[in-house]
């Protein structure tokens, strides 16, 4: 007997054939086999016995093989060589078929052939191959092995041995199938979980937009209702309760915005930005947010930047502030006496990107020990009480973890009970290239001062002492006003301080106004100037600041930007006049200063009767007439009875919603005047779900705001409209003396009139490679080829609508026919004419028709102001107050294909100026291989002369230079720089 262990072939003495214990084991085993089978017929095969294929070339040899395993009730089907027992296991039998035994060296096709065969079929390769030969030896067995059999057994056979090798086979084979059952059981049931899964997630998301919808219509009633309230006269009491319910509907709101964050980043929907930051610039607008709430309770809120922390990075700044915000908040809401401090340090740069680490150290409460674990888990916070006495959802540390990770980086916390607490995040960030150190602009005067602050806050101390001593200045401090005067009296005996920085609450003198009083008492004083630095909240106007001996006042939390200006203010070193105060405050003038828009007839579709409420009054403050639909249908029948110039449109509507009724509106304006008359839509909803805003773009609203509406928001939202409006409907009519029938063109594209410009920009593309073919297939006197080149020119030009040029291109085509020299030339010159005539209408056209998009970056208001004024009346203008925001509204452009015709760019900007945002556009585009003709047109401005100052420093990109301020005519010139005129 051969038996096979571990690979090596072993021989043993046979059982005796008569031994009970024999018959007992092979009588159990094919029991249980043949039980399997009938309660798991799927398993092997529909067969009710074990199907055996048995393969030799000998009549004899089959015919016993066949009547042994018949005898044990195995159902046997026989094959005479390799070719008929493939053939017969690839028939629509196989099914009876759960091992093969065959003989090797037979005609036609062997049995190493066959077993090979059977391994290469998918359907067949599971099937167990025995091998019956004479040929018993290791060669042999490794032939077989390495073929893919299962096993052999050496003739003459002993019946008992191979009843017992097919009855383990069978055993393993049923093993074998059961498991695959089972995994494909399990692969169903994971399947239907997932399925469930994602059922459960749809339904959650669903839910959470309609949470989301049916919580911010109510707070939209609230919060406009308080505003709108805050804006009457009122007494002090009043205006303290109007305060107190705008706050906590803006409090429930931030709870609402919290869990929509959560879900997002759950549900691994969360994405991050890459555009540029200016840390340094980011962090001053957290830390007077920040500032300002801290004020409420008097602490201080100090933001310190080492010195080693890079300025220029690329990163999200929204999830940046988001997480800076939550912590901070919780520091101030947790603090009641001290300060909250901002500190952010650099950790390594590693792969191209830098680490920093932020920290807020704050001087409250402090948390145990026992309690930390709990702080990063959703919904949960140190203990009951903190919700009660604080409120919050326990959602902000969960998000703003998942944040710190999403940004590369990790969060925690080190805190002793009693003591204050300090919470840290890392982040990645990528580091911005070419950007101009910004040392390098301090002027020389400003190193040479010596200057003294005095704070009683240690943070605020360093914090300015940094800032002054990465100007170059020498810097002294105190804490005090005792200390302060000490160090003045030193200083009269070696270099006198320059400049005094002075807090306006120091506690040993009441304030600073007072030591400042002192001090311009003092002879030794004069000359000096004392600068002020208080909180946002509580600046002086100018004439109390003057009275008190103070030069200037400067916002806290200081950021070293505004330090240097003041700085080079008191010193005369700007060239332009500065307004430090302003700078603190909004850049735009008060919503009462501006000019208001024109008074518009509006139609507002918004079923809830607050919401109604709340916008008709917004909208009459503004100064236009409103009429209420108060649904999708209503707003369909009024806008078909009456004309306006504006509908505010809100999504979800009883009868008709919002984008059935835009949708029908749009398809009554195309079926009225072919698309020619469009009135501008707003939605006005409170879907802000991601996609919620694609999903009502796409149904033909202009634009998008979300509840609860904000005034501002409103107003600019209908003062782009109305000038999109107004562009739309001076571009309509048939302009004079065109080559093109325009009416018929427009109806040719259904009134759409991106496709009349894909198709311009087609033509201006194209046209001159076109002509080019033929004109060297004339000069090469290349029939087939110029008659070729003339119909595919055709082809592209016949759906402009432009008679003159195919008139002259069939003229071209008959002359050239004709043989005829003289003619060819006179039509070709005709033709040649005709398309130059059409370039420069497309271009004419598209300044008047809004294809036209600005954009416009100046960080002076005033010259922007004018200069805004004027480009939107020949397209769509977008405006950048400085070079920062006008890469990023370059990028954004890009990014949603829809980038700038023209970008107007001060050559003058501070820390990013025009030189440098052109030359990072330019890197930009070479490095994602921008064609030639597509790369950004960019005019440089400046209030100096081009000819004197710009002129002789012209680089490769700038199409022109113009002085300000911008007028139509300067305008033109540059128009016709670029090729648009």
């Amino acid at each position: 007997m051969i038996h096979r262990t571990n690979g090596n072939m072993q021989r043993y003495p046979p059982r005796p054939r008569d031994c009970p214990a024999t018959k007992h084991e092979r009588s159990q085993e094919i029991c249980t086999i043949l039980s399997y089978k009938k309660s798991k017929g799927t398993i092997l095969k529909n067969s009710n016995r074990p199907g055996i294929l048995v393969v030799d070339d000998s009549d004899f040899i089959r015919e016993t093989v066949k009547k042994a395993l018949e005898s044990e009730n195995f159902n046997v089907h026989t094959a005479s060589d390799g070719v008929q027992a493939l053939n017969f296991l690839k028939s629509n039998r196989v099914y009876e078929i759960d091992i093969v035994v065959t003989d090797l060296n037979m005609p036609n096709m062997n049995g190493e052939e066959l077993c090979i065969n059977i391994k290469k079929d998918n359907t067949l390769k599971s099937l167990p191959v025995i091998f019956l030969t004479s040929q018993a030896n290791q060669k042999t067995e490794s032939l077989i092995f390495k073929a893919g059999a299962s096993d052999f057994i050496a003739k003459p056979f002993i019946k008992e041995l191979l009843i017992a090798r097919i009855s383990v086979h069978l055993q393993s084979q049923v093993s074998k199938k059961y498991l695959e059952n089972r995994i494909e059981e399990q692969t169903i049931y994971l399947k239907h979980a997932k399925d469930e899964a994602e059922t459960a997630n749809v339904a959650k998301s669903a839910f959470l937009a309609n949470m989301s919808h049916e919580i911010r219509t109510p707070m939209n009633g609230v919060l406009g209702m308080a505003d709108l309230l805050l804006e009457t006269e009122m007494s002090k009491e009043q205006i303290d309760y109007a305060e107190s319910i705008r706050q906590s509907a803006d409090a429930l709101l931030n709870i609402i915005n919290d869990i929509l964050d959560f879900s997002k980043i759950e549900a691994g929907k969360m994405e991050l930005e890459v555009i540029d930051i200016d840390l340094s610039k980011t962090l001053h607008d957290i830390s007077q947010i920040m500032a300002t709430k801290a004020q409420e309770k008097n602490i201080e809120y100090i933001c310190l930047v080492e010195e080693n922390v890079p300025n220029y990075l690329k990163g999200d700044p929204t999830r940046l502030r988001q997480i800076i915000i939550n912590l901070s908040g919780n520091a101030v809401k947790f603090v009641d006496k001290g300060e909250v401090l901002l500190r952010v340090s650099f950790i390594e740069e590693k792969a191209n990107r830098i680490y920093l680490r932020f920290e807020i150290i704050d001087t409250g409460i402090g948390i145990s020990q026992s309690k930390m674990d709990t702080l990063f888990k959703s919904f949960s916070q140190v203990d009951a009480s903190t919700t009660r006495k604080y409120g919050g959802t326990g959602l902000g540390l969960t998000i703003s973890k998942q944040l710190s990770e999403l940004m590369g980086g990790d969060i925690g916390v080190h805190s002793k009970e009693g003591e204050g607490s300090t919470f840290w995040f890392t982040a990645g960030f990528e580091k911005q290239e070419g950007i101009k150190s910004q040392t390098s602009k301090i002027p020389e005067k400003i190193k040479t001062l010596k200057c003294l602050v005095v704070d009683d806050a240690d943070s605020c101390r360093k914090t300015m002492t940094l800032h002054l001593t990465a100007l170059g200045c020498q810097v002294e401090s105190a804490q005090n006003t005792t200390m302060a005067l000490e160090k003045l009296m030193d200083a009269t005996l070696e270099k006198a301080f320059d400049v005094i920085f002075i807090d306006m609450e120091m506690p040993d003198m009441n304030d600073g106004k007072k030591f400042a009083a002192q001090l311009i008492k003092d002879p030794k004083m004069e000359g000096v100037p004392l600068i002020l630095m208080t909180y946002t909240g509580k600046r002086l106007d100018k004439t109390t600041l003057t009275s008190l001996g103070f030069s200037t006042q400067i916002a806290k939390p200081v950021y070293r930007t505004h330090v240097l200006e003041c700085l080079k203010e008191i010193w005369g070193l700007d060239k332009e006049e500065n307004n430090i105060e302003t700078r603190f405050g909004l850049e735009e003038p008060n919503a009462k200063n501006k000019k208001k828009a024109v008074s518009l007839n509006i139609l507002l579709a918004e079923d809830n009767l607050m919401n109604q409420k709340v916008a008709v009054n917004m909208l009459k403050k503004l100064g236009h007439k409103v009429t209420i639909a108060k649904n999708g249908k209503e707003t369909v029948e009024n806008f078909i009875r009456k004309k306006y110039d504006l509908i505010l449109m809100d999504g979800q509507m009883p009868v008709m919603d919002g984008l059935e009724a835009t949708k029908a509106i749009r398809e009554l304006e195309q079926k009225q005047s072919n698309g020619k008359d469009h009135i501008q839509i707003i939605a006005l909803t409170a879907n802000a779900m991601k996609g919620d805003k694609e999903r009502f773009l796409e149904s033909g609203m202009d634009d998008y705001i979300t509840k609860p509406i904000k005034r501002k928001a409103l107003e600019d939202a209908i003062i782009v409209s109305s000038a999109k409006s107004k562009i739309q409907k001076t571009a309509l009519p048939q302009i004079q003396g065109s080559i093109i029938d325009l009416e018929e063109l427009i109806q040719t594209m259904h009134g759409d009139k991106n496709l009349v410009k894909e198709c311009f920009d087609d033509f201006s593309q194209n046209f001159d490679g076109m002509l080019n073919n033929i004109r060297m297939g004339i000069d090469k006197n290349e029939r087939a080829f110029v008659l070729a080149s003339l119909l595919t020119f055709r082809d592209s030009v016949k759906i402009l609508s432009c008679k003159s040029i195919m008139d002259a291109a069939f003229s071209l085509e008959r002359a050239f026919n004709a043989d005829r020299t003289s003619y060819v030339e006179k039509e070709f010159k005709n033709l040649f004419n005709a398309c130059n005539k059409l370039k420069d209408f497309i271009i004419r056209y598209s300044v008047r028709n809004l294809f036209m998009k600005f954009l416009l970056a100046d960080d002076d208001f005033v010259s922007r102001k004018k200069a805004h004024k004027i480009l939107s009346q020949y397209g769509e203008c977008d405006v950048a107050a400085n070079g920062l925001e006008a890469l990023n509204a370059f990028l954004r452009a890009h990014n949603e294909t829809d980038p700038y015709n023209l970008i107007f760019l001060d050559i003058d900007m501070p820390d990013l100026d025009g030189n440098i945002v052109l030359t990072k556009i330019r890197q930009w585009e070479a490095s994602k291989n921008i064609v030639p003709q597509d790369i950004a047109k960019i005019i440089m401005i400046s209030s100096h002369d081009p000819k004197k100052a710009l002129t002789n420093e012209l680089k490769k990109g700038r199409e022109s230079f113009i002085a300000k301020p911008l007028n139509r005519s300067k305008l033109a010139e540059a128009f016709k720089a670029v090729h648009y005129i």
